[in-house]
């Protein structure tokens, strides 16, 4: 079974996926788990220091205030749906589970 963890932003959202992935390890060896996180996201050394697959999106959050970065924000935005795409085409999850944070959008 091919699971997909999609998380991340901070390692508040990393943790819980992280916690349920190893859980789901040691009840079934068959699992086949990868997570997908920020692009140069630090939350992310953790889930590879694990020895679990990592894919990234380059997306960011959105400010809340007007802001010129905002337009760069909403770029990459779009252009994650694309790469989120990419990576359920490449992967093939059975089931994804999203813990939170702006990756888990596209």
């Amino acid at each position: 079974m091919n699971i997909l963890f999609c998380g991340g932003g901070t390692s508040g959202h990393i943790t819980p996926a992280i916690a349920i992935a190893e859980k789901i390890t040691e009840l079934s060896a068959d699992a086949n788990i990868a997570f997908v996180g920020r692009e140069g996201g630090g939350e992310n050394r953790s889930i590879v220091k694990r020895g679990h697959k990592l894919y990234t999106l380059p997306i960011e959050g959105i400010r809340r205030s007007l802001s010129i970065r905002n337009l760069k924000r909403f770029c990459l935005a779009l252009k994650s749906i694309n790469q989120a795409k990419e990576i359920i085409r490449e992967f093939k999850p059975d089931v994804v589970v999203g813990t939170g944070g702006y990756v888990c959008w596209p």
